[in-house]
C-alpha cells in the first residue's frame, strides 16, 4: 500500500500484547454443570434481595448456539458480575484499509472512512450468545495508534514547532521517535508534542440490531482522523467503568 493513502490496519487484539481488549484471561478447563459458579448477588448491592442471575440475561434468538469448547476460556471477571456469564470475544465488523491524512490544519477534518465498528460477543455456560444490559452499559473501548510493527505508539508524536501542512509529512518521516507511553508528554530540543490520532478515542457500548436484525453490543468510532501519513495499526483496550 502506498503511504499517501496510508493503510489503517486494525486487527483483533485478542493475541496482541498492545491491545488489551483481546482474549480473556486463561482459566482452568470449563467446570462441569455441577461445579459452575454458585448464584450470588451482583456487585453493588442487592445482597438482601432474591436474585436470579439467569433472569438478567437475554438470549439472542437469531445468534447460533456454539460449542463451549470452541469459545475463549472462562473469564472469572465475568462471574463477579453474573455467574451465568462464561466468556467473551471481540469481532471486527468494519475497518478502513486506506484513508486520507488530515495534516496540520484543524479545518481539514478527515475521519477514517468507513468508520471502525467492533462487536462484543458475550456467552453463557451453555454456549448461548447473550445480552446483559447492566454489564454492557458499563463498558468502554479505548483506541490507540501504533506503527505497523506495533513497537511504537504514535497516538502522539514529536514534531518541530510550527510545522505546517507541507512540512509535517517530512517531519514525520524524520522524527527520532514517538511518545511511546500514552499520556506521557515529553519534548526534545526544538520539538513539540502533537496529537497524531485525533477525535474521539473512546467509544461507549451501543446495544442495537445489525443489518440482519440481530441484536448485539457494538462500539463505533465515527470520528477518528489521523494527522500524519504512514502505515498504522489501531489497537483497542476494553474498560469496565465499574472496575
Amino acid at each position: 500500500m502506498s503511504s499517501h493513502g496510508a493503510g489503517r490496519q486494525i486487527h483483533p487484539s485478542g493475541q496482541d500484547p498492545h491491545a488489551p481488549a483481546g482474549s480473556p484471561t486463561a482459566c482452568p478447563a470449563e467446570p462441569s454443570a455441577d461445579h459452575r459458579p454458585a448464584y450470588g448477588p451482583p456487585i453493588g448491592g442487592m445482597a438482601a434481595m432474591d436474585y436470579d442471575a439467569q433472569s438478567l440475561l437475554e438470549i439472542i434468538p437469531m445468534a447460533p448456539k456454539e460449542d463451549p469448547q470452541t469459545l475463549p476460556p472462562p473469564d472469572p471477571r465475568l462471574a463477579r458480575h453474573n455467574p451465568m456469564l462464561r466468556s467473551f470475544r471481540f469481532k471486527i465488523v468494519q475497518q478502513p484499509i486506506r484513508a486520507r491524512m488530515c495534516g496540520s490544519s484543524d479545518k481539514d477534518w478527515r475521519p477514517l472512512s468507513p468508520p471502525v465498528v467492533l462487536k462484543l460477543e458475550l456467552f453463557d455456560w451453555d454456549g448461548n450468545q447473550v445480552i446483559d444490559n447492566a454489564f454492557m452499559q458499563q463498558l468502554v473501548v479505548h483506541a490507540t495508534l501504533w506503527n505497523e510493527t506495533e513497537t511504537e505508539q504514535l497516538t502522539t508524536v514529536e514534531l518541530p514547532h510550527n510545522s505546517n501542512s507541507k512540512r509535517i509529512s517530512a517531519a514525520a518521516k524524520s522524527r527520532k521517535r514517538g511518545v511511546t507511553e500514552f499520556g506521557t508528554h515529553t519534548t526534545e530540543h526544538g520539538l513539540g508534542v502533537e496529537k497524531n490520532l485525533l477525535g474521539d478515542y473512546s467509544a461507549s457500548s451501543s446495544i442495537v440490531e445489525d443489518e440482519h436484525g440481530v441484536r448485539g453490543c457494538f462500539f463505533v468510532y465515527p470520528n477518528l482522523p489521523i494527522r500524519l501519513e504512514g502505515r498504522y495499526r489501531l489497537n483497542f483496550m476494553l474498560l469496565n467503568l465499574q472496575g
